[in-house]
């Protein structure tokens, strides 16, 4: 969608401007804001909240405008009308089209989620290695980011709206995984990317909740309007539904073959029955599973084995000596890394198994 204009009103009385280049969030009175954001973050009595998207490329954070992302976005706050000590906001390269709001109610109380989401570059799982080293206040940048903010019509102490960003990020990461979105360092389930943003809103004047943790109905409600609008958000960016990352090319593709056996593996889909098709797909589930729980420690590698073995053994599977390849790799690396009795064990009933067929 190209030259965004539109404006929308939230129940809390909030305006909400959408253009290409930003979302601006007006107060019609001034509230406690929680942000994550570099400019004017942590607790800030503001006029208004923003969410930016970043058309520039830029090698660091000093070749920004203003020097850093604090000093770019007061920048951006000050032409979008904000006084400079009175304003937060985040920074995206999501285009602000994508953007998704999400309402809960029970009652009185209501939550609304405005949300830009981007996974396609830098979809990540947190603890995988590092995109950067800061230093000196300098680092590199990357595409991709889910920001998120949060508006409630209540009064929240600091320590509940601080206990809040915990509930978003957990609800953030179920809409990831419910998604079936990788990270980009592996086929593990991405758990966000790592440029993600929140913004926290609530009343100064309101009655006062104590807790938004996910046991609390409030906890309830902010965790299923951000998964709501995360996936709203994804949709309309990255095209992304229930839908395609479900597929069976999708599947494919989650294990990471090679490029030449992945092109064989998609080129053959058309000549599958419909039951065939089945088949692989719970066969696919299986053992990106497999590997994913032998990974963290929670399967054996002589269970790796016997899934060889289900495989090779099981001529109505499509591909199913690839797959079985696939796992008796994955069973050799064991043996490498580990150097265990059960690994080498395992390994060597495939092996005298090959033997046996060959």
């Amino acid at each position: 969608m190209n030259n965004v204009d539109d404006t929308r009103f939230l129940h809390n009385g909030c305006q909400v401007h959408v253009s290409d280049s930003s979302i601006c969030c007006f107060f019609p009175q001034p509230k406690l804001v929680l942000s994550t954001s570099q400019y004017n973050g942590g607790f800030i009595v503001a006029d208004g909240v923003f969410n930016h998207r970043l058309t520039m490329f830029v090698e660091t954070e000093r070749d920004l405008p203003g020097g850093s992302q604090a000093g770019y976005l007061e920048q951006v706050a000050g032409s979008l009308g904000f006084e400079a000590d009175r304003a937060t906001g985040l920074l995206t390269t999501a285009r602000m089209s994508s953007m998704a709001l999400s309402r809960e109610q029970c009652g009185h109380l209501i939550v609304e989620a405005v949300t830009t989401a981007g996974v396609e570059v830098n979809a990540a799982r947190a603890g995988e290695p590092a995109s950067y080293y800061e230093e000196e206040d300098r680092y590199h940048p990357v595409g991709g980011t889910i920001n998120t903010i949060v508006f409630v019509n209540a009064r929240m102490n600091r320590g509940a709206m601080a206990k809040a960003l915990v509930t978003v990020t957990e609800a953030k990461t179920a809409a990831l995984q419910e998604l079936n979105i990788l990270s980009k360092g592996g086929f593990y389930p991405a758990t966000g990317t790592g440029t993600d943003g929140a913004i926290i809103v609530t009343e100064l004047i309101a009655p006062s909740l104590s807790d938004a943790g996910t046991h609390s109905k409030l906890g309830e409600m902010i965790a299923n309007a951000v998964s709501q609008s995360v996936k709203q958000s994804l949709r309309l960016e990255c095209e992304m539904t229930s839908h395609t990352q479900g597929s069976l090319e999708r599947r494919i593709r989650d294990l990471r073959f090679d490029s030449e056996i992945e092109d064989e593996l998609l080129g053959q889909l058309a000549s599958l029955t419909k039951q065939q098709r089945d088949l692989l797909m719970i066969r696919l589930i299986s053992v990106k599973n497999i590997l994913l729980e032998h990974s963290w420690g929670l399967v054996p590698p002589s269970c790796l084995a016997t899934a060889v073995k289900i495989f090779k053994d099981d001529e109505r599977l499509p591909f199913r000596n690839v797959l079985a390849r696939l796992l008796t790799a994955r069973v050799k690396s064991a043996v490498d890394d580990e150097a265990t009795e059960v690994a080498e064990a395992a390994y060597s009933r495939i092996v005298s198994g090959d033997k046996k067929n060959s």
